[in-house]
């Protein structure tokens, strides 16, 4: 968020998992932290060590308003008794601790977090941006059909895997766009309850038969890790999207970075529109 407001951060924490902070674009030069339940039940000490290497004027938290179990872990409201210690590093470094209220939605917080950081105006332009993409996208809703949809990646040992309902990419560009995630947790029994993500093979991919496939990540990779799948099971050529070509190349998305948010989606919008199956008419 700073970054968008030309301010460079000199340490952050990201609260997402590592399936999040795979696709970010982090900020350069800055001190990476561990998340927030790391730092809060691991290692209490990083967040110190940090504000003794970077020297910060101050620290924004963002209050989540978090309610689901792996959320509230990933909570940064939970680092707050670490820094606000009376007689702590932090208090005797005389930095300044600011809280951003995400609750208030996605407009309010990026208009508070400019006010914060001195950039009210760039604020304001980058929401007339938002409000302006946004509706170019409600030119192309709804789509055609609401094609089951199934978005693949390959994983770092280039192992298919599928985005589950849980996924920011299922909750903020599968169902924003109305379509149906084709995602279900894998047999081999590798998932846990709130996974963004789960190792598929070409078995598993015949019997979810999508009807559009969305590869996301490394295009390379995650090609190379489909045609992998479905030459190990011949039967998966038949699968709706495979055999009619529906296979589209597309930005991941990990729930992160709010101002991209909105071309990211008319991005999606627009080629799966073009992609997406006609409904038959009828009569």
């Amino acid at each position: 968020m700073a970054r968008h407001l030309g301010v460079e951060s000199r340490a952050f924490s990201l609260r997402q998992n590592d399936a999040a902070t795979e696709m970010a674009k982090l900020p350069s030069g800055a001190l990476a932290l561990s998340s927030p339940r790391v730092m809060a039940d691991v290692n209490s000490c990083e967040i110190l060590v940090a504000v003794l290497e970077t020297q910060p004027e101050r620290i924004l938290v963002e209050q989540t308003g978090a309610t689901a179990a792996a959320e509230i872990l990933q909570d940064p409201m939970r680092l707050m008794p670490l820094m606000t210690a009376e007689g702590g590093l932090i208090a005797v470094n005389h930095v300044k601790i600011e809280i951003a209220d995400y609750t208030l939605g996605d407009e309010l917080f990026i208009y508070q977090i400019g006010q914060m950081l001195n950039r009210g105006a760039r604020a304001e332009a980058l929401l007339q941006a938002r409000e302006a993409t946004l509706a170019r996208v409600e030119t192309l809703l709804p789509l055609p059909a609401r094609p089951r949809t199934l978005v693949l990646s390959a994983g770092p040992d280039g192992t298919l895997r599928q985005e589950l309902r849980a996924s920011p990419i299922s909750r903020d560009l599968l169902d924003r766009l109305g379509l149906e995630n084709a995602a279900r947790p894998s047999a081999n029994g590798g998932t846990e309850d709130g996974a963004a993500r789960a190792a598929i093979n070409g078995a598993e991919l015949a019997a979810l038969a999508p009807e559009m496939i969305v590869l996301t990540g490394e295009p390379v990779a995650a090609r190379r890790a489909l045609d992998a799948a479905l030459s190990a099971v011949p039967a998966a050529a038949a699968v709706p999207a495979v055999a009619t070509g529906r296979i589209a190349e597309l930005p991941g998305w990990n729930g992160y970075d709010i101002i991209a948010y909105p071309a990211l989606l008319e991005r999606w919008a627009s080629t799966l529109r073009r992609m997406a199956p006609v409904p038959p008419h009828l009569p």
